[in-house]
């Protein structure tokens, strides 16, 4: 390639390139055909500098004049007077020749020709939008185009490679233009945006985004299923929903496995012990002081759960609690829990309103019965603890096989409710390795799974005897809520006799005035 040939000192190839591309594009003679090829080598352009920006490390010096000429020439072909393929591919061009230091203009472009509100080149006084508003102008105005999925897999990819830079600060700068991007196309009109080509402008995000800048993914999720419960599109919110709880952690860097909690999960089951009791706020106020990203999408599945209209939403908020709830550590579960246990206990004195279908209440109660399991091995295992030491050696076979069948019972319930490394993963926390260890090396690893069998049917026990006081303790409350309304209704009545009681002498005073006076008239 050798420079000089264009403008500032450009490579003559990409110079003449510009300028054939752009008299395709500006030429009116030219058909549909030729502007949506001229546009798609403009995008392929794109591609190969971004691709090369990165390997460059950003060396973009006189690269940007015959670019700047082309970014006008598809502003002008995105406008209402071409047709709707051809202004399609205009904006996915436009979206490729965009960087972080070049044609920022871009994302206004796509908020002009993206919004409902903006409608240009109608024939009937009601001006029709690029893609159509939600009453159905979109699919009318562009056949079977899908403007915006490949809008947003464009976004995808040129995210995927414009990050490729070991230059975190150029990563940044590529993961806040995505983001930007993404939810201009998103908000643009949610529902018609399909859940995959959205979840794969997520992942990409997230995938090259540096560990410093995952929380704005996380961010981004949220933001995005906040659109699209606003334009009334379950099915993208549902999947939104789904992707928050399943990448939560890893935005925030938050694993059960990796931070010792056991102090932590020791206070919190002592915190769980009666299960009717409303969450205190202690626990919202520590998740957000310790890890600010993982509280704002525990925050956000709450709220999803409470409110979301939508039962496939409020069962992908379910599964997503009770995913951050195996993954976290404390006082994330907790906070999971009480979540869960709150609509549980709601379904019970409503189901209809409160669970809705029967399998959202199978899966609630699933998903309780699990953390249940957890939190009352990790009592049981801190009794242990402070009965017998901290010396595993000091352990009898009986009370280190319990140990490690209820570990493993535990471990094994999780595992069914998202992935888990299994080596890592100590329910019980860090301190219990010690122990599953010392088991194993005097029994075998072969006895783990009878130490498991017999764990699980003395956690059953528990689980019965728990499941006992916990109905013991509702005919209590029944029966002193009965007792107080029949005191009640008897303070009532005795009230009233007496206000009877006291009238009955004025009245009988008053019916005698009357007759003393009808005998004197």
């Amino acid at each position: 390639i050798v420079r000089g040939g264009g403008e500032r000192g450009e490579p003559r190839l990409l110079a003449n390139s510009a300028t054939r591309m752009r008299g395709v594009l500006l030429d009116p003679s030219a058909g549909p055909v030729a502007r949506s090829a001229a546009c798609r080598a403009v995008a392929a352009l794109g591609e190969a500098r971004v691709a090369a920006r990165a390997v460059s490390g950003g060396d973009r010096v006189g690269l940007d004049g015959s670019l700047a000429s082309l970014v006008a020439a598809l502003k002008a072909t995105a406008g209402p007077n071409s047709p709707p393929g051809v202004r399609v591919e205009a904006l996915r061009a436009l979206v490729w020749l965009q960087t972080p230091d070049f044609a920022a203009e871009v994302t206004s472009v796509l908020t002009t020709h993206l919004d409902d509100g903006e409608r240009v080149g109608g024939d009937d006084g009601e001006d029709e939008s690029f893609v159509g508003s939600a009453n159905g102008w979109a699919r009318k105005s562009l056949g079977g185009f899908d403007p915006r999925n490949r809008l947003l897999a464009a976004a995808a990819q040129r995210c995927a490679l414009g990050c490729a830079s070991e230059d975190e600060n150029d990563a940044d700068a590529w993961l806040t233009l995505t983001i930007d991007t993404v939810t201009v196309i998103v908000g643009s009109n949610a529902r018609q945006c399909d859940a995959e080509p959205t979840l794969d402008a997520l992942g990409a995000a997230q995938k090259a985004a540096p560990k410093r800048s995952r929380p704005s993914v996380s961010s981004l999720a949220a933001n995005l299923a906040q659109i699209a419960r606003a334009q009334d599109a379950p099915a993208l919110e549902a999947a939104l929903t789904w992707h928050l709880g399943e990448n939560a952690n890893y935005c925030a860097g938050e694993y059960a496995w990796v931070a010792d909690t056991d102090g932590a999960l020791v206070a919190a089951a002592a915190d769980r012990t009666e299960p009717d009791e409303e969450a205190a706020p202690g626990p919202s106020c520590a998740a957000a002081a310790r890890n600010p990203s993982l509280d704002s999408s525990v925050t956000t599945l709450q709220r999803i759960l409470m409110t979301s209209p939508d039962f496939a939403t409020r069962c992908a908020a379910v599964q997503a609690l009770t995913t951050v709830a195996v993954r976290s550590g404390e006082p994330f579960r907790l906070r999971c829990y009480a979540a869960l246990r709150g609509l549980q206990r709601a379904a019970s004195a409503d189901p209809a309103a409160a669970a809705g279908p029967p399998a959202l209440a199978h899966e609630i109660d699933a998903a309780v019965t699990m953390l249940n399991h957890a939190y009352r091995a990790k009592e049981r295992f801190a009794a242990m603890l402070a009965d017998n030491g901290s010396d595993p050696s000091g352990w009898n076979p009986g009370a280190l096989a319990e140990v490690t069948g209820r570990s493993e019972v535990v471990t094994e319930m999780a595992s069914r409710t998202c992935f888990l490394p299994r080596s890592k993963y100590l329910p019980l926390g860090p301190s219990s390795a010690p122990f599953i260890d010392r088991f194993k090396e005097t029994q075998g690893e072969d006895r783990v799974a009878d130490a498991a069998v017999a764990a699980a049917k003395l956690m059953g026990q528990e689980a019965e005897k728990a499941a006992a006081q916990r109905r013991r303790r509702a005919n209590l409350v029944s029966t002193a809520a009965n007792a107080f309304r029949r005191k009640g209704f008897a303070a009532k009545e005795r009230r009233q006799h007496q206000q009877q009681h006291e009238l009955a002498p004025s009245q009988a005073t008053a019916s005698g005035g009357h007759g003393l006076e009808g005998m004197l008239m």
